[in-house]
C-alpha cells in the first residue's frame, strides 16, 4: 500500500539569521512521522489558482510516494541479500559490487559508485568472477600486472589497488570473510598532476576570448572558488544579488513555467563542508544580473532549457547516464578557449590547464593577499584544513624568496 504523503511548509533558520521557508513531504511510519524536503519554496513553481494548485500538490505527493515504494523494494532486496549472507550464502566478486553499493556504503555519489564499479570490473577481468574468500594477496600482483599490461597510468593501478583495499576493508569489518587479502598491498607514492595557476593576464585573456556564457563561467570560477559540479549546479534561486552564492543538495523535481515541464537535478555538494554560502565580487554579481536578463528563463544559471529538455527525455527513456555530462564537450571548448587566448596573446609557453585549476587559482590568490586560512577554508568547503594549507605553504616559501633576494641585494 503506497504510504500517505501530505506536502507541507517549514521554516529553517540559515547563518546569519535569514529565515529560509522550504516545502517538505511528510509521511507516517511505524516509529512516527518522517520528512524530506522538497525544496525551497520560491524554488517549487505552484499554480495560483486554488484548484490547479492542489493538483500540483496531489501530483508532487503521488510521485514522492512512489519514490518511497521504489527506496522501499530497494532495501528489501539488499535485507534479503544480507540474509543469504549472513546464513552461510557466498558471494562473487561480481554481486560484491551491488552488495557493497547498498549494503555497505550506501547513498555515495553516483561518481564514487562508479569508481568502485570499475575497480571491480578491472579485478574481474584480471583474476576471473571469484568468490570473495577464495581471493588471496598474491591476485593484487595479478591486478596490477593485468593493468601495466593493458597500458594502465600508474595513478589508475594505485586508484584500482585502493579502491579494492578500502572495499574489502568494510567486507572484513562486516564478517563476510576472514580478512583483507589488499591489506597489504603497497599502494606506492600518491601521483598527483601538478598545479597550474593562471597568471592576471592568462584570465584576461580567457575572458576576452569567450563568449557571454563562458566569460561569466570562468569569472565565477576563479573568483569564488566553486568546483565545476558546484558551479554548473547553481541555481538563480541560489544567487543573491547582495554579493553571494549558495552551494547546497538539491531533491530531484520539476520546474514548471506556462511553456515548459522542466527537471530539477538530484544533486549532491562532494562533503558536508561543501555545503557553504560563497561571497562574489561587485563585477561577477554584475555579470550574473546581466546574465540572468538575457537568460531563456531557465531555473539554472549555467544549463539552458534546450539541454534540460534534452537530459529530461534521456532520464524518461533509460538513458542517461550516472555520470553523465551536464555540458556537452566542456573540456574541449575549454580549451579551445585557452588556445584562442594563447594565439591571442602570443604566449609561446601556455600549458592547457583543467577547469579545477580555476579553484587552484582563486585559492593560491587569497592565500596570496592575507585572507585568513580558516576563511579560505570555509569558502573552498575543504574537509580538512590541511588541504587549505597547502596554498600557504607555497606563499611561505615564496615570502622567504622575497626576503632572500633583500638580503642579497644589501650584501
Amino acid at each position: 500500500m503506497d504510504p500517505k504523503v501530505i506536502l507541507i511548509c517549514r521554516t529553517k533558520k540559515m547563518p546569519g539569521g535569514v529565515t529560509t521557508k522550504y516545502f517538505n513531504f511528510r509521511w507516517s511510519e511505524k516509529t512516527g512521522f518522517k520528512y524530506r524536503s522538497l525544496g525551497r519554496c520560491e524554488s517549487v513553481d505552484l499554480p495560483n489558482d486554488a484548484i490547479a494548485r492542489k493538483q500540483k500538490k496531489k501530483e508532487l505527493c503521488d510521485a514522492f510516494a512512489e519514490q518511497l515504494e521504489a527506496e522501499r523494494d530497494a532495501k528489501l532486496e539488499t535485507e534479503k541479500l544480507a540474509a543469504e549472507e549472513n546464513s552461510g550464502t557466498r558471494i562473487k566478486l561480481s554481486a560484491f559490487i551491488k552488495y557493497h553499493e547498498t549494503k555497505l556504503k550506501p547513498n555515495c555519489r553516483p561518481t564514487t559508485v562508479i569508481e568502485w564499479s570499475t575497480a571491480c570490473n578491472h579485478a574481474i577481468k584480471a583474476i576471473g568472477d571469484k568468490l570473495l574468500n577464495d581471493i588471496e594477496w598474491t591476485d593484487a600482483g595479478e591486478i596490477r600486472a593485468y593493468l601495466e599490461g593493458k597500458g594502465r597510468s600508474k595513478a589508475t593501478v594505485r586508484k584500482t589497488l585502493s579502491m579494492l583495499r578500502a572495499m574489502f576493508a568494510r567486507a572484513t569489518k562486516k564478517k563476510l570473510i576472514a580478512e583483507n587479502p589488499f591489506a597489504d598491498e603497497e599502494l606506492g607514492e600518491k601521483i598527483s598532476r601538478p598545479k597550474r595557476i593562471f597568471s592576471n593576464c592568462e584570465l584576461d585573456g580567457m575572458v576576452e576570448a569567450a563568449d557571454n556564457w563562458w566569460k561569466l563561467a570562468i569569472t565565477l570560477a576563479y573568483t569564488s572558488g566553486l568546483r565545476r559540479a558546484e558551479l554548473l549546479h547553481l541555481r538563480w534561486v541560489d544567487f543573491d544579488s547582495v554579493g553571494s552564492v549558495r552551494v547546497e543538495e538539491h531533491r530531484k523535481g520539476r520546474y514548471t513555467t506556462d511553456e515548459h515541464d522542466l527537471p530539477i537535478l538530484a544533486w549532491k555538494p562532494k562533503t558536508k563542508k561543501s555545503t557553504r554560502t560563497v561571497a562574489i565580487p561587485a563585477e561577477t554579481v554584475l555579470m550574473l544580473m546581466r546574465m540572468q536578463k538575457l537568460g531563456d528563463g531557465s531555473p539554472y544559471i549555467f544549463i539552458s532549457i534546450k539541454r534540460l529538455l534534452a537530459i529530461d527525455a534521456k532520464a524518461k527513456a533509460g538513458k542517461l547516464r550516472a555520470n553523465f555530462d551536464i555540458i556537452n564537450n566542456f573540456t574541449r571548448e575549454f580549451n579551445d578557449i585557452q588556445d584562442a587566448a594563447k594565439k591571442k596573446l602570443e604566449i609561446k609557453n601556455w600549458p592547457h590547464g583543467c577547469w579545477h585549476d580555476l579553484r587552484k587559482t582563486f585559492a593560491t590568490i587569497c592565500a596570496t593577499n592575507g585572507v585568513p586560512m580558516h576563511e579560505l577554508q570555509a569558502a573552498l568547503g575543504h574537509s580538512s584544513i590541511t588541504t587549505t594549507a597547502e596554498y600557504y605553504t607555497e606563499v611561505e616559501k615564496s615570502a622567504a624568496d622575497r626576503q632572500r633576494a633583500v638580503f642579497t641585494k644589501v650584501a
